[in-house]
């Protein structure tokens, strides 16, 4: 039977510490949550890294993100094909007046992906700004998306 002393206890509750912390370093990418099907319902984004589902032909989803006066929204990732369904991916970024301000249109062939860019600097003349991102495609089943804010 294993004695208890106060150093097992401390290498204990260190260990536990570390693992923690570890665990939150590898979960840092945040599953993304299925979007709205409009700019009514969108579901509001933090800044951070995100890895989303896949999204049947006919679908679209809508996000939203809060972007303080005068502060640049800056917006990265991939869009995947999955290996059986290939087809547009349309990715668009709206401001609040739900008017488009970036996209990508790529056509990706089975089991490919693109990477995107967007970079969209909001106005300094109110306090916040409502920016909104659709994710939709023209026809066939829509790979996982990952993306940082």
């Amino acid at each position: 039977m294993a004695k208890f002393s106060v150093k097992n206890l401390a290498l204990f509750i260190f260990l536990g510490i570390l693992l923690v912390g570890v665990i939150g370093i590898v979960s840092a990418q945040e599953a993304l949550l299925r979007g709205g099907d409009s700019f009514e319902t969108a579901v509001k984004l933090e800044p951070r890294s995100y890895e989303g589902g896949e999204i049947e032909s006919v679908e679209s989803e809508y996000f939203y993100i809060n972007v303080k006066a005068g502060q640049e929204l800056q917006m990265e990732g991939i869009l995947k094909a999955l290996s059986d369904s290939s087809g547009n991916r349309i990715l668009g970024l709206y401001d609040e007046d739900r008017k488009e301000v970036a996209y990508t249109y790529p056509y990706l062939f089975k089991g490919e992906e693109e990477s995107f860019s967007f970079s969209w600097l909001s106005n300094s003349e109110k306090d916040l700004y409502k920016y909104y991102i659709k994710r939709e495609s023209d026809g066939s089943k829509i790979g996982p998306l990952s993306f940082s804010l």
